[in-house]
């Protein structure tokens, strides 16, 4: 009888570590960075739009599907490292979860109903199980030009470069 007890506490035990250890999860984070000088680029200057660079030294949250949120910073190579316990986890950009407005605009500078829908869309699904972490790509990170900025109203937009 003892040796049942233990052998069903030792396997409660070993059950509850296992799924109560934290996965270690490294993602480096890119950006694309479109052309917005005022002169026609060059095919060379095209090009270099077109290749990812490290999201460098940004505040990533992380929110969990019980709604849990933790912060993270990338750092000087665009790398994040995260620790997660067995779940489901969104990574969002701080504006987003913050539901803040771009840099150098006012709320009345934006169609409000798109920008709410902006702010929910995260960068990558995190599913983190006993045996395996898996990052989803759920888009890209863009630094718009100020004319190309999301949800901008037109009457809102800067003059186009001559």
């Amino acid at each position: 009888m003892v040796t049942k007890t233990f052998s069903l506490l030792l396997f409660l035990f070993c059950t509850f570590f296992c799924f109560s250890q934290k996965k270690k999860i490294s993602l480096t984070i890119t950006q694309l960075e479109p052309y917005c000088g005022g002169a026609r680029p060059t095919k060379e200057m095209q090009q270099q739009t077109q290749i990812p660079k490290p999201y460098v030294n940004k505040t990533m949250i992380v929110v969990s599907e019980s709604g849990k949120v933790d912060s993270s910073k990338t750092n000087a190579l665009g790398v994040l490292k995260l620790k997660l316990k067995p779940g489901k986890y969104k990574l969002l950009e701080g504006w987003h979860y913050y539901k803040r407005i771009p840099t150098g605009f006012s709320e009345k500078d934006f169609d409000m109903n798109c920008l709410k829908q902006e702010w929910q869309k995260e960068l990558y699904s995190i599913i983190v199980d006993s045996k395996k972490a898996e990052a989803i790509p759920e888009r890209g990170i863009i630094i718009y030009c100020p004319w190309a900025t999301p949800c901008l109203l037109e009457s809102a937009r800067p003059a186009l470069p001559q």
